[in-house]
């Protein structure tokens, strides 16, 4: 019986020198850590920079985007006035030249023209 326990005992001095040999040994193969924290650190710093960047950028754009759609809209509306009037001024040339195509029709009477004209 006494071997038995010698047995597990050294059993048990094994698996604590393996688990302790363990930590040593990944330690020992992970170097250079120090450095690549430092560039892990730098890389998230510029991406952060870059982000607030687009974040600045996206406002700006809506931002003017918002603007030109107003003044797209004031120009839509100038378009509109500007056409319209087009349109009243073509009514308004027909019926004028109707009047001119009146008037010249009309008999002219030469005695009351030239009273007009001695009157002036």
């Amino acid at each position: 019986m006494n071997v038995w326990k010698n047995i597990l005992i050294f059993g048990y001095v094994i698996i604590l020198a393996a688990m302790c040999s363990g930590c040593v040994t990944g330690r020992s193969m992970v170097f250079d850590i120090g450095d690549g924290a430092a560039e892990y650190r730098g890389i998230q710093g510029d991406i952060r920079a870059g982000e607030a960047e687009l974040a600045i950028t996206g406002t700006t754009i809506e931002s003017e985007s918002r603007e030109l759609r107003e003044e797209i809209g004031a120009v839509a509306d100038g378009i509109r006035d500007l056409e319209q009037s087009i349109g009243d001024s073509q009514g308004k040339s027909e019926e004028v030249g109707n009047i001119i195509q009146s008037i010249r029709e009309r008999p002219v009477d030469i005695n009351s023209f030239e009273e007009w004209r001695n009157t002036k």
